[in-house]
């Protein structure tokens, strides 16, 4: 990957998941922007979206493509934008990819946190006050967005959270 040949810290790719149950490193939830076509992945089938997008030039890359590729020991921050099954958890673990499971969801914290340290569950949490159900859930990494910085501060954080 270009930003761990740069020395970046960590690479993100988000992860989704097409109509026929593929995992796929793709970060919009439709094809509108890349492919002109207005249809969300979760309705399209792997093979579908790799046409979608081979047509306007670009490459879909597969998660088995990048568990087979990825050589380097930069982690990969992985933005898990849907709920997913602890088999793919498990999957990633037995990977040597040194991952950093990046949760949507508190469901999907849990998961990766009975695989992963807690120093590796990072939840990318929708509002606010769901910062206790991802962090109860095993998410050591709480991202805050900067617009809640506002009325958030990480001292806040970490007055709420101890300093674990």
């Amino acid at each position: 990957m270009f930003a761990a040949s740069l020395g970046a810290d960590a690479v993100e790719c988000d992860l989704r998941r097409t109509a026929d149950g593929e995992y796929i490193i793709f970060h919009d939830d439709n094809l509108k922007r890349l492919a002109g076509v207005d249809r969300r992945v979760g309705d399209l089938t792997c093979s579908e979206m790799s046409k979608y997008l081979s047509e306007k030039g670009h490459v879909l890359l597969c998660l088995d493509e990048l568990l087979s590729g990825y050589k380097s020991s930069v982690p990969v921050l992985l933005h898990i934008k849907q709920d997913v099954e602890e088999s793919l958890v498990k999957k990633l673990k037995a990977s040597g990819i040194d991952f950093i499971c990046g949760a949507a969801s508190a469901e999907t914290a849990g998961l990766c946190s009975q695989v992963f340290p807690k120093t590796r569950v990072l939840g990318f949490i929708p509002f606010v006050e769901s910062a206790s159900e991802f962090y109860k859930n095993g998410a050591g990494i709480i991202r805050l967005w900067e617009n809640w910085l506002f009325n958030i501060t990480p001292a806040d954080i970490k007055e709420r959270f101890g300093s674990e």
